[in-house]
């Protein structure tokens, strides 16, 4: 899909894993309910913030495919959309304006989503239906990144 072709799904994964223990509970996966942090400084313009996470894990809300999230307009460098946040975890409301690495919220498993983790897409609209999706740079390091490859950081 144009609106997704550049997004990025964050989760942790340690041993081969992206959780231990009951796969079904969305507390045994290493990423649920950490901090999400704003990729770039802009403001919040749409978020949602009342989608139930998906339990058990597998099952997925397709009348709500975002989940919970958080759109924010970087001016002239486009939009950032977050989404799949744990429920009721969004701490911003539209209109706040965000540096780069302000919490935003928790990572949650709403949405159409199959396991916890945060989806990150930039695109050139506010308007999941509409936005092209737009690469993207993290760092000075940036490398380019390829569908379905796993990037890998020590913290």
């Amino acid at each position: 899909m144009e609106n997704q072709r550049y997004a990025f799904d964050f989760l942790v994964v340690k041993d081969n894993y992206s959780y231990v223990g009951d796969q079904a509970k969305n507390e045994s996966y290493h990423i649920f309910n950490t901090d999400v942090i704003a990729p770039a400084d802009g403001k919040v313009i749409k978020v949602e913030n009342q989608i139930k996470d998906n339990e058990p894990v597998g099952k997925m809300n397709e009348k709500h495919p975002a989940g919970n999230y958080v759109i924010i307009d970087h001016g002239n460098l486009g939009y950032s959309m977050l989404a799949h946040f744990k429920n009721k975890s969004i701490q911003v409301k539209p209109g706040d304006l965000v540096k780069i690495g302000d919490a935003l919220g928790k990572v949650g498993n709403s949405g159409n989503s199959g396991e916890p983790h945060i989806h990150f897409q930039a695109g050139d609209s506010p308007d999941l239906e509409k936005m092209k999706s737009i690469r993207m740079q993290f760092d000075k390091d940036y490398y380019q990144m390829i569908q379905g490859k796993t990037v890998k950081r020590q913290y």
